[in-house]
């Protein structure tokens, strides 16, 4: 006979079942994460039973069934092959992933035609980082700063704004926020920790900086900002099963009398190795 145990993380077996008289491990439900540790106990029907027990490695192959994904669903200037006789423009972007089958998505594109004689603003980087912060950075506290000219002679001013994206890395729940200010002459943006961060569950941030000068017809230009997460020593361990065991009593030096397993959810080595030992009040019956 068959059983089934997740000692490493019993939530697992939210997850699988296996049959008791062929060994199939089969799903309970859909899986959401890339690797699972089981155990399974096969039991004979003697009298004491005996049994044997293996640690199972499960693997999830990722299947192609998410289509990619637009961050922003309007995007500002492109290029041009001629000269365009409109004001504006509006087209439909498609992004096609190489997966099996291919999946695909559009986006809708505008292209708005403005005088020769304006500019947008001009960034100091169009891309900045990757900035390596720390998972327990705390909230208010600067990642960084950044700046732009507004591109308008004798009109210097320009407003920033944080772009929210459609997923958690790029901001959707605005776990950073941007504060403008002035200093000795320059407006800058400064991007702030606005939620507590945390490297187990998101590791790094893609943020999207748009700024617009004062001029009559607002132009606007993008920076992006690539943050990434340092892993902290900020788990501790856990313990996955909490037992009481009974021994008799004159049982010889060296008998095994229980097992103990712990994990700890650190995200990097090595805060996420465990050593174990035992308390003070066991020192002189038994040892690890």
């Amino acid at each position: 006979m068959y059983t089934l145990s997740a000692p490493y993380n019993p939530s697992d077996l939210e997850y699988f079942e296996i049959q008791q008289e062929s060994g199939w491990i089969v799903l309970r439900k859909p899986l959401d994460r890339e690797r699972y540790r089981l155990r399974v106990r096969a039991s004979d029907k003697g009298q004491p039973p005996s049994y044997a027990d293996v640690d199972v490695e499960l693997d999830v192959v990722d299947r192609n069934n998410k289509p990619p994904l637009w961050d922003v669903s309007v995007y500002g200037p492109i290029h041009i092959k001629e000269n365009v006789t409109r004001e504006n423009y509006k087209l439909e972007a498609m992004a096609q992933d190489k997966g099996y089958p291919p999946l695909s998505r559009t986006v809708e594109v505008q292209i708005d035609v403005v005088d020769r004689a304006n500019n947008p603003p001009v960034w100091d980087h169009v891309v900045y980082g990757p900035i390596y912060i720390k998972e327990n950075m705390p909230v208010g506290a600067k990642v960084v700063s950044v700046k732009a000219s507004s591109g308008i002679d004798g009109n210097p001013t320009v407003f920033y704004r944080l772009m929210p994206g459609s997923t958690a890395q790029t901001n959707k729940f605005h776990t950073f926020y941007l504060q403008q200010r002035a200093d000795n002459g320059f407006t800058w943006a400064d991007i702030k920790v606005n939620h507590p961060l945390d490297y187990e569950t998101i590791k790094e941030y893609n943020l999207t900086i748009r700024v617009e000068n004062n001029g009559a017809q607002q132009l606007a230009s993008e920076a992006t900002v690539f943050i990434m997460l340092e892993d902290v020593n900020d788990e501790i361990p856990l313990f996955t099963e909490r037992e009481q065991e009974t021994v008799l009593e004159g049982e010889p030096i060296g008998t095994k009398v229980t097992q103990v397993n712990a994990i700890d959810k650190d995200g990097t080595f090595p805060n996420n190795q465990v050593t174990r030992s035992l308390g003070s009040g066991c020192s002189e019956v038994c040892q690890s």
